[in-house]
């Protein structure tokens, strides 16, 4: 029995020739379950289910291996998804998007372990292409090589605990905010090769409360980092990043707050001001600190009001950042 906007009976044709069927079933709430979808000349399938809040389970679709494809928002909405099903007819290599193709299916618990997106893809990209998929624990492995964007690509996944080794390109470096945005339930991610260097990574791991260790990433060309780690209140330590190409303090002021178990912090280069407040950071690691701090561009500051070591600090060692000019906070 398939229902299509509150209509029972109303079957799809065997085959679809058209080559767009953007928005064809979209707010069709009803909707439970569809035959077999044969559209090998289709090139876009943009939105085509979204908000189907009744299909549980993706319908087989018969698509083209060569055609570039748009398969942007196509099952966004879609909340009592479950199962996405990857039959070997339904071509996802060829495509100009993902962008937010799951984003919303906050049911959706079970995935391929590889889903093919190694075609080329245009500035829209990956970008929340499973944001809110609060019931999903496992990312798929993805070539993301040439992905122009994948902000928030798992933005909100509160459930996501593990996620594979990705290869990012040149294009995807400019988008990396809020891609782990409240994945509260990750702990560790994979081992991640970027092919050139990362430009942006605000607000990455914010609220990433069970994260426990921060990946080991060349910043080296971040020019933003403000809120990376805000909220990982389990987070210990992380790399000795170099925060040399930050470009002003609202790209960094913010990297670590409510960061309550950091034990270890240091970066080098950094020009701008940050605050290390309520830390957990020893007196050693301070010096620490201080010693990687690069010279303040103009009247900057280092707030390091509630960690314990701060009071232990002698005269000489808080001289290593202000000789550097900075103005010491606490």
């Amino acid at each position: 029995n398939i229902i299509i906007g509150g209509y029972r009976g109303l079957a799809l044709s065997s085959a679809v020739d058209c080559k767009v069927i953007n928005n064809t079933f979209y707010n069709c709430i009803s909707i439970v379950e569809f035959p077999t979808i044969n559209a090998p000349l289709c090139t876009s399938f943009q939105a085509t289910f979204q908000n189907c809040y009744g299909m549980i389970k993706n319908p087989k679709m018969i698509t083209s291996p060569t055609l570039t494809k748009n398969f942007a928002s196509i099952f966004q909405g879609c909340v009592s998804l479950k199962t996405f099903e990857y039959n070997t007819d339904f071509w996802t290599k060829q495509s100009s998007s993902y962008a937010s193709m799951f984003s919303g299916c906050n049911s959706l618990e079970t995935i391929p372990d590889t889903i093919d997106t190694s075609g080329t893809i245009t500035v829209s990209g990956n970008n929340g292409m499973f944001q809110n998929c609060v019931s999903l624990e496992k990312a798929p492995m993805m070539d993301l090589s040439k992905s122009q964007n994948i902000t928030s690509i798992f933005g909100s996944c509160t459930s996501l605990k593990t996620v594979p080794s990705y290869t990012l390109g040149a294009a995807a470096q400019t988008g990396l905010n809020s891609i782990f945005t409240n994945c509260n339930s990750l702990t560790e991610i994979g081992i991640w090769t970027f092919t050139q260097n990362i430009s942006l990574t605000s607000a990455a791991f914010q609220g990433c409360t069970s994260l426990l260790k921060a990946p080991d990433w060349d910043l080296s060309f971040a020019t933003a980092v403000n809120l990376m780690f805000s909220a990982c209140v389990n987070l210990a330590s992380i790399p000795e990043y170099n925060l040399a190409a930050i470009s002003s303090a609202a790209s960094s002021i913010n990297m670590f707050p409510n960061c309550y178990q950091l034990q270890k912090g240091k970066t080098t280069g950094l020009r701008y001001t940050i605050t290390y407040q309520n830390c957990k950071l020893s007196r050693t690691a301070l010096v620490d600190i201080f010693n990687g701090l690069g010279t303040a561009v103009g009247t900057q500051s280092i707030t390091i009001t509630g960690n314990y070591g701060a009071a232990s600090l002698t005269a000489g060692e808080r001289a290593i950042a202000t000789g550097k000019g900075w103005t010491i906070v606490g």
